[in-house]
């Protein structure tokens, strides 16, 4: 059977090529941000004497994790579930049969912090659209 040690270990590497990557999307959306305010200044508002861009902190970046946490905690479960007393009845194949339950819950996870965090993001729009009609 696939030993936690080693899914610890897909799971971090796995984390550390999605954080290389957010890092670097995030870097070109800086440049972008810097940009738009050299183009139009009005958006910087001075406090206390200084210039500070207010920028939107991303409220709902936990879902992500969370969904994929949980998602491997199904897919545990279910490996569990499915796994007979005697290991022997997948043969050589039962590591792969736990593995590929972890991925596919795993994946299944995070497509629903996907959609739980764009339908969040969608409510949060029209909520804020609709106290400025007031």
């Amino acid at each position: 059977m696939l030993m936690l040690e080693d899914v610890l270990i897909v799971s971090v590497v796995f984390f550390f090529i999605y954080k290389t990557i957010e890092v670097l999307a995030r870097r070109r959306e800086r440049l972008m941000m810097v940009e738009a305010f050299a183009r139009n200044p009005e958006l910087c508002r001075e406090r206390g004497g200084s210039f500070r861009m207010e920028i939107l902190r991303d409220v709902y970046g936990v879902l992500r994790p969370c969904g994929f946490i949980v998602g491997l905690g199904i897919g545990f479960l279910v490996s569990w579930l499915i796994m007979p007393e005697n290991e022997d009845a997948y043969g050589e194949h039962a590591e792969m049969v736990v593995f590929a339950l972890l991925c596919i819950c795993g994946g299944l996870g995070m497509l629903g912090a996907f959609f739980a965090e764009r339908w969040l993001r969608r409510r949060d729009r029209v909520s804020a659209g609709a106290g400025d009609a007031r």
